[in-house]
């Protein structure tokens, strides 16, 4: 993470700190954590050898994250919308990995602001870790 990434990333730390916010706030994150599921999905069934392991790895981390994030929200009084997997279209594996990576890293920017809140934080730092090992996994995929 550059420096201006993790400039934004701890200012927005600092703007969780002391408020609770509401059970819809975790929509776009579950959103796009079924989005990277539908990527890993997708993906591991046209990769081989170690590649289609990682990315089977990845689809259950994210099916863990997915429901952590369902039982925060559930936990804050909020509803859990029903949803299928979007469909990625029809990227070239190479650019679907690559956009993983990207979103990955997006999801870890908004599980460490989040981890700052003082009742669920620990949920989401843990999140944030996950999501910090996928940003790995994924690079050793896109290098296989």
């Amino acid at each position: 993470m550059d420096r201006e990434s993790e400039t934004r990333v701890w200012r927005r730390v600092q703007d969780f700190r002391g408020r609770e916010p509401s059970g819809e706030d975790l929509q776009p994150v579950m959103q796009a954590v079924r989005e990277q599921m539908a990527v890993y999905k997708r993906l591991s069934s046209r990769a081989a050898g170690r590649s289609r392991g990682i990315l089977s790895e990845l689809y259950e981390a994210e099916q863990e994250c997915l429901s952590a994030l369902k039982g925060v929200q559930l936990l804050r009084g909020g509803r859990i919308p029903r949803g299928n997997l979007p469909d990625e279209g029809k990227d070239a594996y190479r650019t679907a990995l690559e956009k993983a990576y990207h979103r990955a890293g997006w999801l870890t920017a908004e599980y460490t602001a989040r981890s700052a809140e003082p009742q669920w934080g620990m949920v989401f730092y843990t999140l944030a870790e996950r999501e910090r090992s996928a940003c790995v996994r994924i690079a050793q995929a896109l290098g296989e």
